[in-house]
């Protein structure tokens, strides 16, 4: 069975990738190109599209069970 991540460490991640990206030397060439610079502000708002929604169920669409 799968598991669903939990959203919370989903939007840690998310954050913690985006930081990382944003404040390592190492990335200042990458994100010097508008479109990368525009990736990672998605990357981080990503993270706030996370904020207390329950998973979605592709089960449950409302159909009664067969």
């Amino acid at each position: 069975p799968l598991k669903r991540p939990d959203p919370r460490q989903v939007k840690n991640n998310r954050l913690l990738i985006a930081r990382m990206l944003e404040e390592d030397h190492r990335f200042a060439p990458l994100l010097a190109h508008p479109r990368n610079r525009a990736a990672l502000r998605r990357l981080a708002e990503s993270a706030d599209d996370l904020e207390e929604k329950p998973p979605k169920n592709p089960v449950d669409k409302g159909c009664t069970p067969c």
